[in-house]
This record gives C-alpha cells, sequence and structure tokens, in this order.
C-alpha cells in the first residue's frame, strides 16, 4: 500500500446515496462490494462540482478496479461532462488493476489525462497537472440555437500544427439537458 505524500486519511461529508446493506446473521454487510470509484466520482460531480461556475479539475487516486457501484462508468462519466469538470487518474495498484480502463476513459473523454507514478512519488505528476491546468488554451463556441437540442453532443478538435498536442473533451451537454 502507498501513501501519497501530503495526502492524510480524513473522515469527511458523505455524497450521493449510502450503498444499501443487508444483516447476515449479526453482521451488517454491504450489498456494493468493494470499491464503488465510479459511485464517489458520480456523486463528487453531481453534488459539489456541478453547482460551481466555470471549468473545474478532479484528480482521482485510484486503482481504477470498480467492484461495487450502482451508477455505469458511462453514466458517471455524463455526470462529470455534465458538471464541466476535467479529470486527472493517478493510476495506483497492483497488476491486476492495471487491466482496467475506466480512469483513462474518464480522463480521456473529459480533456484530461491518467498518469502512473513510478515508486510512489507523486510530485512531479501534481507538477505536469499543475502546468496542464495554467497552460490550457479555451476554446468557445456558440450553436445555433435553432438547431441545437438538448442533451449530447460530440466534438472534435484538429490542428493542423504537428508539434501540438491536443487534449479535448469528447463533448458536452447543452444547458436545460436535465440529467438524472
Amino acid at each position: 500500500h502507498i501513501q501519497p505524500e501530503g495526502l492524510n486519511e480524513t473522515e469527511g461529508q458523505q455524497l450521493g446515496e449510502p450503498c444499501p446493506t443487508k444483516t447476515d446473521g449479526n453482521k451488517v454487510v454491504s450489498r456494493c462490494g468493494g470499491s464503488a470509484i465510479w459511485d464517489a466520482v458520480y456523486a463528487s460531480a453531481r453534488f459539489k462540482l456541478r453547482a460551481l461556475p466555470g471549468t473545474k479539475a478532479l484528480i482521482i487516486i485510484s486503482d481504477g478496479l470498480d467492484t461495487g457501484s450502482t451508477h455505469s462508468l458511462n453514466r458517471t462519466l455524463e455526470e462529470v461532462q455534465t458538471s464541466n469538470t476535467i479529470v486527472y487518474a493517478i493510476k495506483v495498484g497492483d497488476v491486476r488493476a492495471l487491466l482496467s480502463h475506466g480512469l483513462a476513459k474518464l480522463a480521456r473523454e473529459t480533456g484530461g489525462e491518467q498518469f502512473r507514478p513510478s515508486g510512489g512519488s507523486f510530485a512531479e505528476t501534481f507538477r505536469r497537472i499543475e502546468s496542464d491546468l495554467r497552460t490550457r488554451y479555451v476554446l468557445g463556441f456558440r450553436p445555433d440555437p435553432a438547431i441545437a437540442r438538448q442533451g449530447f453532443h460530440q466534438l472534435r478538435v484538429e490542428t493542423t500544427r504537428s508539434e501540438v498536442q491536443v487534449r479535448a473533451r469528447t463533448g458536452y451537454y447543452r444547458a436545460g439537458a436535465e440529467q438524472n
């Protein structure tokens, strides 16, 4: 178990709905199973980040192996995109967890990036995230309201300069398209 430098385990406010439980003899057992990563990301985006103005960044430190969420990866991605949030995923854990690709999808489709730091040092990873957030370009456009429908709209950003790296959201949700 690698504890990232500067991160303390603290108890915070619960977001979203608690995981359902069942009684098994004298024990209360969670019905969700192990890690509920997608539920945590969904709740963060919906109940905290959505209400904040502008673009937000969410840094996830995890092995990416979700074994207990009630929300799917795709539903979680919708909520993150609706809240106008960029995901940076820092993947830690064992070889089995490397096979999961959900964190990479969240990062890629929100314009963020996934990292896999070596040796338990996160300093360089956080420097890269900070640099990325400080050097972003923001492109804007206004779709024709007469033809723009509510819901998800795909985006594609291209450049003719080969030395430029483009990382962009894969789409956006038009205002007023409330997701349940």
